[in-house]
């Protein structure tokens, strides 16, 4: 072997081999670049370079046979025997030959294996774009190439019109609008677009917009990238729904005209120009969900209406932005809920009479019979037809799914929970509500996957990251939800929404046992938002975690020194929060009259912290030797829970911690330790909450069982805490906090 090596050297074997892998990957390098640019196929390259391979062996066999000498080509002549007996070890020339040709080799190893990915990838989209359902569409947000950037929501509404236009064609699978609008502003490319968002069909186009001239530009591309069609309108700004309608059936022609017949829709209202601009800003607004949102939303509907009338779709969505404003309001008192929910129905009420039929009006109506009536099996019908009106309206997709949820008819949530996610697969709230179900049926791995998609996207859902901290949460993972809630303050530094987001990391330092941390964001947070109602009780929810009963004491004194403070007028939420303080620590009547009033109905659902409190409650009564009502409550929260459980859901830590604490209130040791147990080995984790309740647990300190698994649970909160600690010696989050404050 020996031998063999030293004569390949001899006769200059390897100096060839190194020369040609070099010059084969240098001739591979260039028919790369310029085969493209001469349309040249990529067959001819894949041929390129199998010629190049199999002429390897051809340029060994002429390196043993023959020298390149300054005379010509001559035959390498054979060693003599006393030269082949002499040891010829390598030499410096040698080694540099050697390791030139090992590094040819792997660079073209190395590009191979990019190009089979590339081709893998590219196999991929077509696999993915084959999987698509047939004349599946996505409309990308229209580039605003206007001199003025305040056009972004006009070139956003003319992308959205064209999209429900495309919707009146019920053979087109059209992506609902968050789902394409998802990536605005990336760079990515349409293929790689098409294969995440599962479409065949991308349409593209940008707007310029300068006084009353238009330019309108658009293409249709497919999940290749390869474009089918292109064309440019230049009209006057009130030209600008007919544009609509063109773009849309041309797109509809281009892949099949037996689509065109499909077509369901009717002639749209064309208001004036100027209503038309302010109702695109106002929808922009319900769709972004900014804080605050509510109101601009409602201004630019207001001006539009102002302008035209009888725009009809202004007044619908007038009604929308003040139903939402009351789903939302916290610290509002009952009679501006009262009015606020009024006006959202003589809204709705001109919007029908001006179009009996209108998608947007129907979708109002189910929400406001839903909110406010609670008529759920009218707001289905309501919601159920506008869907069938207009497919890609998610909202009202959303709606309907709850409405059907609330009457209980779980199947068919679920498959029209699926159906809307095909339209519509990056929708943050549809992405919530199934991650929410996952959660409650134990899956935690499920539902946390769900939502990290979501965090991926270049602009992450608040909605999604809020919920992704609650989740962890409820399965005892505090340092991750902290993680979450400074990762949703660093994403929205910049908006009031980063209060949310801090509010949610004082709870999680709470759960921890980070006083200090906790107690000096809820000062910061105060200090920003004073005299807010929302920030004063979350110091009474921390106090409460902490047991410093003293402080709630003297902050419900705060609270009620306002002359205009009146507990009775408060919402659901703050009246029971404040019953449960007055009762700690305050007035006990006045507790008692405002949980009665809030609980003085039948238990509705199964909200965790609503049920907590509602044993609460039972437990007072019980305490004060009203069994009967007690146990009713008791016996009413667990049929919930076995409602939950029957369909499977009620089955997370925080589920499972309840029906702990229904066996604990109702003295049933037992089955309450037993109990505990299953929600500890599940997750739960909330030790300060426990440790610190003196009504319902209190009995339970001393019980050798209890404290073993009480002290199981302090263990890993402790562990949980240096991980906290260590990570925020690095991560600069007090400090950036600190600089902004």
């Amino acid at each position: 072997m020996r031998g063999w090596f030293q004569e390949a050297r001899r006769r200059g074997v390897f100096r060839v081999a190194a020369v040609y892998v070099i010059g084969a990957w240098l001739v591979m390098q260039v028919a790369d670049v310029f085969f493209p640019a001469w349309d040249i196929p990529d067959a001819a390259l894949r041929s390129l370079l199998a010629a190049a391979i199999l002429g390897f062996p051809v340029a060994l066999v002429f390196g043993w046979l023959y020298d390149l000498t300054a005379d010509g080509i001559k035959r390498t002549p054979p060693a003599d025997a006393d030269e082949l007996a002499k040891p010829h070890p390598l030499r410096s020339g040698d080694y540099v030959t050697l390791a030139g040709l090992v590094i040819a080799t792997g660079l073209i190893v190395y590009t191979l294996a990019g190009d089979i990915a590339q081709q893998q990838e590219v196999g991929d989209i077509s696999t993915a774009a084959s999987m698509a359902p047939p004349n599946s569409i996505a409309v990308l947000p229209f580039a605003n190439i206007s001199d003025d950037q305040s056009n972004d929501f006009f070139c956003d509404g003319i992308s959205e019109e064209i999209l429900h236009r495309l919707g009146d064609y019920r053979d087109m699978h059209v992506l609902a609008r968050t789902s394409s609008f998802a990536f605005k502003g990336t760079d990515k490319e349409p293929n790689r677009l098409a294969e995440i968002l599962g479409v065949r069909y991308l349409l593209q186009g940008s707007v310029r917009k300068a006084e009353d001239n238009l330019r309108i530009s658009a293409s249709l591309v497919d999940a290749n990238g390869f474009q089918l069609w292109n064309e440019t309108f230049d009209r006057r700004l009130t030209g600008v729904f007919a544009i609509q309608s063109e773009i849309a059936e041309s797109v509809v022609s281009r892949l099949a005209e037996t689509l065109l017949e499909s077509y369901a829709g009717s002639a749209p209202y064309e208001p004036d120009i100027d209503a038309y601009q302010a109702f695109l800003v106002g929808r922009e607004y319900l769709h972004n969900r900014t804080p605050g949102y509510q109101e601009s939303a409602r201004e630019n509907f207001d001006r539009a209406i102002e302008i035209d009338p009888d725009y009809p779709e202004a007044h619908a969505g007038r009604a929308i932005a003040l139903i939402l404003s009351y789903d939302a309001s916290f610290s509002t008192d009952q009679e501006t809920i009262d009015r606020t929910i009024a006006q959202a129905r003589e809204s709705i009420d001109v919007a029908l009479a001006l179009d009996p039929d209108l998608a947007i009006g129907r979708a109002a109506l189910g929400l406001w019979l839903d909110v406010a009536e609670q008529d759920y099996a009218a707001a289905e019908v309501e919601l159920r037809a506008a869907v069938e009106a207009d497919p890609t309206n998610a909202n009202a997709s959303n709606w309907l799914i709850r409405v059907v949820d609330i009457l209980d008819r779980f199947d068919e949530a679920v498959a029209l929970r699926e159906e809307a996610l095909r339209k519509d697969p990056l929708n943050p709230i549809l992405n919530v509500n199934l991650a929410r179900r996952y959660s409650s049926a134990g899956d935690f791995y499920r539902a946390e996957r769900l939502l990290l998609r979501l965090l991926d996207l270049p602009t992450p859902p608040g909605l999604a990251m809020g919920e992704l901290h609650n989740i962890y949460e409820a399965y005892g993972r505090y340092a991750q939800s902290a993680e979450v809630a400074k990762q949703t303050a660093k994403a929205y530094a910049n908006s009031r929404s980063r209060y949310g987001s801090l509010g949610y990391l004082a709870v999680s330092y709470a759960h921890l046992g980070m006083w200090e941390e906790a107690f000096k964001l809820q000062e910061y947070m105060e200090s920003a938002l004073p005299g807010q109602l929302f920030q004063l009780l979350r110091r009474g929810f921390l106090q409460r975690y902490q047991g410093d009963y003293e402080g709630m004491a003297e902050l419900l004194a705060e609270i009620s020194a306002d002359p205009a403070f009146d507990p009775n007028k408060l919402p659901f939420t703050p009246r029971i929060v404040i019953g449960v303080m007055n009762l700690e620590v305050g007035d006990r009547s006045l507790g008692m009259e405002l949980l009665e009033s809030a609980f003085g109905r039948e238990f509705d659902g199964l909200d965790t912290v609503n049920a907590d409190i509602l044993q609460y409650y039972a437990a007072v009564l019980r305490k004060d030797g009203n069994t009967q009502r007690a146990d009713e409550i008791f016996a009413e929260i667990a049929d919930r829970i076995q409602e939950e459980q029957d369909i499977g859901l009620g089955r997370s830590p925080d589920v499972l911690f309840l029906i702990a604490q229904n066996h604990a209130v109702a003295g049933n040791d037992s089955a309450a330790i037993y109990a505990l147990e299953k929600a500890i080995d599940a997750g739960w984790r909330d030790y300060y909450w426990l440790m610190n309740d003196r009504l319902r647990w209190s009995s339970y300190h001393g019980e050798p069982r209890f404290d073993a698994l009480m002290e199981r649970v302090r263990e890993d909160i402790e562990r949980q805490r240096r991980q906290v600690e260590e990570i925020e010696l690095t991560d600069g989050f007090r400090e950036r906090l600190t600089a902004r404050n």
